[in-house]
């Protein structure tokens, strides 16, 4: 009976001699996370919850935005810490109200 390893050290059909398989692990960093509700007035249909989503999510803090015009909210996934005046500038730069986190 072989050893493990021998058997680890076989080739594969069409691998020559030293060619094997390369594994490569990678360290992997757990970001926490957290969710906030944003309260906006004046959103209509899917376009003004596009707009919102592209601008609050341009801001360095926000890993994503859910934008809901039905809601009138955004739930923001931060990757860092908020900064609540340039949400509101980044809301209110599209023309529409931000009515305060909720």
């Amino acid at each position: 009976m072989r050893g493990r390893a021998e058997k680890r050290g076989r080739r594969g059909p069409g691998m020559m001699e030293g060619e094997g398989l390369n594994v490569t692990f990678l360290k992997t960093e757990r970001k926490q996370t957290m969710n906030v509700t944003v309260k906006i007035d004046g959103m209509m249909c899917a376009h003004c919850e596009a707009s919102v989503k592209k601008a609050l999510e341009a801001l360095p803090f926000v890993d994503s935005a859910v934008v809901s015009h039905d809601a009138g909210t955004a739930v923001l996934t931060l990757g860092g810490e908020m900064d609540e005046a340039a949400v509101k500038q980044a809301v209110e730069s599209k023309d529409f109200t931000y009515a305060g986190l909720g």
